[in-house]
């Protein structure tokens, strides 16, 4: 992240230079608060390198929910405490993750939010209601059981859920707040919410990296004769994508046939999630979610739809290009080691022909001249090798079946081309192609010697 610290400047350096003996309306303290709320809505969602701060708890891409917020935006963290009531301070609190200073939504408001469309709190809280409170909440009981097993019935074809099966989904998912009671699902067999991470404007890849905060009011109108006064909040802004992560895991109902995967699941909170949002004032249209594809097409022009289009397209072609270079680099090493490290002296396995391996065979590296080293600088996979011959070493030609016994201290001088060069397991040298060769009788120098 290219800016400061936005949990650090909303929540510490914030206040720091406010004139305390000041009254509210100072002008001063008003001004240093509209300096502090450019800072915090200007600041930028990746760093210079143009790659978000935040872990992924190992959670692959296509195993996360991404989705997108919708006008007029999110709002977390209302209920944490903030403001002095001065003049030009932001008056609602915020939540940012307190490493980065980004708005991440934590995982125990996913799974909150999840839970609330699971009827077994309504149920629970309905036992302590008065009258009203206590149908209400059995009324919504009924409504949420209704709404999971339509959901479950489209995302899992031919299967029958009924309150009963609800109920046991929810204790395996949630557990059970019970008091007394004992849940018969492991953690490690159930599934895991992980933080919601931003990753990035959806607008990012088409402009610059776009700003990711905004600043928004309400209007209490407490008195009907005064004129309201417009309360000042932070808000996460429409267009930033919200990567949901989960450790899945696969639902086996105790009772019954019935089972979900990991991809029902997701299907499931996905539903969820869209339907109902995330985050404080959902009932007046903030966190809003909405899957990519149908955002893009509803809200993008055509031109911004192909030009996005293209930019994943390039964005696709440069990550292959790139696992292709890392892969041609990394064989250029791994053959430029295996020359390099190529032994003066090393024992070779059957005939010197192509494809073929020699063994029992005395052979050493011979010293390249200038003009055969700038060729082997262009070609980097020939060395010239000297090789003497063993007792009872025949050469040959695969394709005539012609084949000769070389007598003892017969020297083969040869420029081959290497396949793989030395195993070292066994000493053998794979020759892929012979270029030339000679054949001629000297003593070896340890005989000379």
């Amino acid at each position: 992240m290219n800016t400061y610290n936005n949990s650090l400047r909303f929540y510490k350096s914030y206040y720091k230079d406010v004139n305390w003996s000041a009254n509210n309306k100072d002008s001063a303290n008003k001004t240093h608060f509209e300096s502090q709320n450019k800072r915090i809505t200007q600041g930028q969602l990746l760093d210079s390198n143009g790659r978000l701060p935040l872990p992924n708890y190992n959670c692959q891409e296509e195993d996360a929910i991404e989705l997108v917020t919708m006008y007029p935006g999110l709002l977390i963290g209302s209920g944490i405490t903030h403001g002095s009531g001065r003049e030009g301070e932001i008056k609602i609190g915020f939540y940012f993750d307190h490493t980065t200073g980004l708005p991440v939504i934590p995982g125990s408001s996913v799974k909150g939010t999840l839970r609330s469309v699971f009827p077994l709190d309504y149920l629970k809280n309905a036992k302590k209601a008065e009258k009203e409170e206590k149908t209400l909440l059995k009324e919504k009981s009924e409504a949420v059981t209704e709404y999971l097993i339509d959901e479950l019935k489209g995302i899992v074809e031919g299967s029958e859920w009924d309150k009963n099966d609800i109920h046991q989904l929810e204790r395996w998912l949630f557990g059970d707040n019970e008091a007394g009671t004992d849940n018969q699902f492991s953690i490690s067999e159930r599934v895991i919410f992980y933080d919601a991470l931003p990753v990035r404007m959806l607008k990012a890849d088409l402009k610059a990296n776009l700003p990711f905060l905004g600043m928004d009011y309400i209007t209490p109108h407490s008195d009907p004769l005064k004129d309201p006064v417009p309360i000042q909040f932070l808000k996460v802004m429409p267009g930033l994508v919200y990567r949901f992560q989960f450790r899945w895991a696969t639902y086996k109902s105790p009772d019954r046939d019935l089972h979900l995967e990991p991809e029902h699941l997701k299907a499931l909170f996905t539903t969820i999630l869209e339907d109902i949002g995330i985050g404080a004032k959902t009932n007046v249209g903030y966190g809003q979610l909405m899957d990519l594809d149908a955002y893009k097409n509803q809200y993008w022009t055509e031109a911004e739809r192909k030009r996005w289009q293209r930019v994943q397209e390039n964005k696709e072609q440069e990550e292959k290009d790139k696992i292709i270079e890392e892969k041609r680099n990394l064989k250029k090493k791994k053959k430029a080691k295996l020359l390099n490290e190529l032994p003066d002296e090393y024992f070779l396995t059957e005939m010197p022909e192509p494809g073929a391996t020699l063994k029992n065979v005395y052979a050493r590296v011979l010293p390249l001249n200038d003009a055969e080293r700038k060729r082997e600088e262009k070609k980097k996979k020939r060395k010239r090798i000297e090789i003497i011959a063993a007792p009872g070493l025949k050469l040959g030609r695969k394709w005539n079946s012609e084949f000769w016994e070389l007598p003892k201290n017969t020297i083969i001088s040869a420029t081959i081309e290497f396949r793989d060069a030395v195993n070292e397991n066994d000493g053998t040298l794979h020759i892929n192609q012979i270029i030339d060769f000679k054949v001629e009788n000297r003593e070896t120098a340890s005989e000379k010697e």
